[in-house]
């Protein structure tokens, strides 16, 4: 089966305008883990959170999170999108667009295809209408700190409609440091901390329900942050499920598959937030959410890009070099 990114549909009103810009592509494959692949049953021993930044981790689960548990957890904002009357949003709910992590002071990774989302626009002129803001649980809350986008840079291979989808990352730049956050590090290659059976959480705004593959326009936003917890699955399991997406991953190992089949799964408003496995006490941050059929649909597992893939992870240190 050859599934195609769905494309933002024109906006019919102020919350089509919001999920247009916002909508996760929609694709298909199933985790690398390593790239040397192995027995899709091997479950190596996961290292799990500790009681000092999050609560114990029970699989298959999510919850609303607490203030200042995931400060590193940005929102992307677009001081254009529109409220549910069709005119220019006034609440950061009604701005909020995608996901984001804070990987220094001075800089973001989000997915590429949130900065795209406008058809026709570039990435240099969306970034005067980009805000993010770290620190901040909820929406619409009071607190954490905002700040302008001076760049917003989009890996040059990414492209939705074909294989190069597989490169959906892009580095922002911040107008002033983010500072009393500490930023999440990025796994690389020698942590190996993305293979079958890691633990990993994931964190955004995105709807909690669970929506088959084709409703994901339902999805409707969430006021307060949670944090999803799951496994990750060896490429194996979903030959039949995501296909083209497997072909086109083979060699760069750039893909990491969640499961789904306990109803928990990334959904519209979690793209481009992160995906983190513990080291001790700390989150590692091994996955930026990309693309899936249905939030949390048993048959879909969900995709993130692999930050510590050779070409992921040169590209993203490019760009921090960049400004």
């Amino acid at each position: 089966m050859h599934v195609r990114p769905v494309r933002p549909r024109p906006p019919a009103g102020a919350r089509a305008c919001l999920l247009a810009l916002a909508v996760a592509i929609t694709l298909a494959g199933c985790s690398p883990g390593h790239a040397g692949g192995g027995d899709p049953g091997a479950v190596r021993t996961p290292i799990r959170p500790t009681p000092t930044t999050a609560r114990p981790v029970k699989v298959g689960t999510a919850e609303p999170v607490r203030d200042h548990t995931y400060d590193y957890q940005g929102a992307l904002l677009h001081l254009r999108a529109l409220d549910s009357h069709g005119r220019l949003a006034r609440t950061d709910y009604d701005r909020f667009i995608c996901g984001a992590s804070l990987i220094d002071p001075r800089h973001a990774l989000t997915a590429a295809h949130c900065i795209l989302a406008e058809r026709g626009v570039s990435p240099a002129e969306t970034a005067p209408d980009l805000r993010l803001v770290f620190g901040r649980a909820t929406l619409n809350g009071t607190g954490g700190q905002r700040r302008s986008v001076t760049a917003a840079r989009v890996n040059p291979r990414f492209h939705e409609d074909g294989p190069d989808a597989v490169y959906d990352v892009a580095v922002l730049t911040l107008n002033k440091p983010v500072t009393g956050i500490r930023p999440v590090a990025l796994a690389t290659a020698a942590d190996k901390l993305d293979g079958t059976g890691q633990v990993v959480t994931f964190t955004g705004w995105g709807d909690a329900h669970v929506r088959r593959a084709g409703r994901e326009d339902d999805a409707r936003l969430r006021e307060r942050m949670r944090a999803g917890h799951v496994t990750l699955l060896h490429r194996s399991v979903c030959q039949t499920v995501y296909p083209q997406v497997l072909k086109a991953d083979s060699a760069a190992a750039s893909i990491l598959f969640m499961k789904t089949d306990q109803g928990v799964g990334h959904c519209l408003g979690d793209s481009g937030g992160p995906v983190v496995a513990w080291r001790g006490d700390q989150p590692v941050q091994v996955g930026v959410i990309s693309f899936g059929a249905g939030c949390g649909d048993a048959n879909y597992p969900g995709a993130a890009i692999r930050v510590a893939a050779p070409a992921i992870a040169r590209y993203i240190a490019a760009a921090r070099r960049g400004g």
